[in-house]
């Protein structure tokens, strides 16, 4: 059965649209003579790495005669194996359409295919552009002559059709470059491009006369349902030449998504690879009393659970909520945190109903609309009551997120639920301005910044501070304690409640006697 099938080989056998393969088999396009041949060719496909192209005899949806050469290959198919089939043209050669030497057609073929399937397709992301450029065609055709130089580009073209997916799209563009188009997911086509740029330096063709490897350069480009085939090819030539006047290393230029830079992309697909393989949950920090009531008080941190090479990239914890939160992944991180506090407070063994979580919140939460109502909702399942639950915003948050914030507090704070500002270390008139609108019911102090603080600032900041928490009747957090001598800085103003890898680190559970003093 058909499970997908690129718009030439529609054309080429003269399918209506990809639903119309739904009532057929690729053994409906093969005669009878050739069926042996094809069926074989897939069963090898299931058994080995590499199969050998075969020239075969197939027909069109109205019984045309076509001749194709028939290439073969193992792939993963949304999770499931399946052969991928590649068709071209036995007899190509020669013709306004085609190269003589590759046997693949030229540019215009290529755009023509990717317009038609930016009409008819309603996806956003439509694959892989590339522009392969053999460097030192030009070179071998002065030192040796045409026929050499195009053994050469025929080598590259040879390999490219091995080594790439069957559905690639592949035509010859000017005299020394090929043109590719690869459907599916972008990281995949990057290893391929970069296995086939490897590949083509260790191979020396036949018949050119004297020891040369193919030298190429490969500029990628995103292909999307708005994507230009003229800037397409403007993008990746000028990535192309990028890359060989630099004199670097790096030989093929990968692609950027629109919005984003390519490194911030590979972590982002991090950070997705993380979530999907479950490697990501959440600690528990003790909030403690210098002098204790009792009332277990506990603060969500993200845990990572992958190794360094796992991870592929050094990236600090700081440095990735900031990223999740910047392309759309914080909302996704918080109800997984907010899921996993649920299932932690209903198997605690312990007191669950004085149990209280400050649950720290992105600014993507803030700005999803549906936030609040699925997080009041997940509270009312799990029998778990707001008055449990303090709402963590950073000042960031607060000052970029605004509108959301009060989105949140509006919902929560009328079924109990509190909310908390942290990383507070100033006390000018826009936190003022933001702490009159919000009311905040719990203000944490970051002790990173107040550190840094002359003698004069520190007791103004703290006097100012707790001053106004006395008058509206919110509670303070000293936070971010690094080591127990910062308590120094804490007694004088009389602050009791404690958070910090320095006073307690965080836990995997609520296992902890909130009865003894922690220092």
């Amino acid at each position: 059965m058909f499970l997908d099938a690129n718009p030439a080989f529609l054309r080429l056998f003269k399918v209506k649209d990809k639903a119309a393969l739904e009532s057929l088999t690729i053994m409906s396009f093969v005669p009878l003579k050739s069926e042996r041949n094809v069926k074989q060719l897939m069963k090898l496909a299931m058994e080995k790495d590499v199969v050998p192209s075969e020239k075969l005899e197939f027909h069109d949806n109205e019984d045309g005669k076509l001749e194709l050469t028939a290439q073969v290959s193992q792939v993963k198919f949304r999770g499931e194996d399946a052969v991928q089939m590649y068709l071209r043209n036995a007899s190509a050669g020669g013709g306004g359409g085609v190269d003589p030497t590759t046997g693949l057609g030229v540019g215009n073929i290529l755009k023509a295919s990717i317009t038609q399937t930016q009409e008819r397709s309603e996806n956003q992301f439509l694959g892989v552009w590339i522009y392969l450029w053999l460097e030192n065609y030009r070179e071998v055709l002065q030192k040796d002559g045409y026929k050499p130089a195009e053994i050469l580009m025929h080598s590259v073209a040879e390999t490219a059709q091995r080594l790439l997916p069957p559905s690639t799209e592949m035509a010859r563009f000017t005299d020394d470059a090929l043109v590719l188009w690869i459907d599916g997911d972008k990281e995949q086509a990057i290893t391929r491009v970069q296995n086939l740029v490897a590949n083509l330096d260790e191979l020396v063709p036949e018949n050119i006369g004297r020891l040369i490897h193919p030298h190429t350069f490969a500029g990628m480009q995103e292909v999307r349902k708005d994507s230009d085939y003229e800037d397409l090819i403007a993008k990746s030539f000028r990535a192309v030449r990028g890359l060989a006047l630099g004199q670097g290393k790096d030989r093929v230029a990968e692609p950027a998504a629109a919005d984003m830079s390519r490194k911030d992309e590979r972590r982002l697909n991090m950070i997705n690879k993380l979530l999907d393989n479950n490697q990501i949950n959440f600690l528990y920090q003790p909030i403690t009393m210098l002098e204790p009531d009792g009332v277990p008080r506990f603060a969500t941190r993200i845990n990572i659970l992958a190794t360094a090479e796992e991870m592929e990239e050094e990236m600090e914890l700081d440095m990735m909520l900031q990223l999740a939160d910047r392309y759309g992944l914080g909302r996704q991180l918080d109800r997984l945190k907010v899921r996993q506090f649920c299932q932690d407070v209903l198997s605690y063994d312990g007191d669950q109903r004085h149990l209280i979580g400050f649950l720290s919140l992105s600014n993507d939460a803030l700005n999803d609309e549906e936030f609040p109502d699925w997080l009041a909702n997940q509270l009312k399942q799990t029998g778990i009551a707001p008055q449990q639950i303090v709402l963590e915003i950073s000042l960031d948050g607060a000052t970029n997120a605004f509108s959301g914030l009060l989105r949140l507090a509006e919902k929560m704070r009328p079924l109990g639920a509190r909310v908390a500002i942290t990383e507070i270390a100033r006390f000018d008139e826009e936190i003022k301005e933001i702490f009159g609108r919000i009311k905040p019911d719990v203000i944490k102090l970051d002790m990173r910044e107040i550190d840094t603080f002359d003698e004069d600032e520190e007791p103004r900041f703290m006097e100012a501070i707790k001053g106004y928490a006395e008058e509206h009747h919110a509670t303070l957090i000293v936070d971010h304690m690094e080591s127990p001598a910062q308590l120094s800085r804490v007694w004088p103003y009389d602050l009791q409640i404690l958070q910090g890898d320095g006073i307690v680190p965080p836990l995997a559970n609520f296992n902890y006697d909130f009865s003894e003093a922690p220092i």
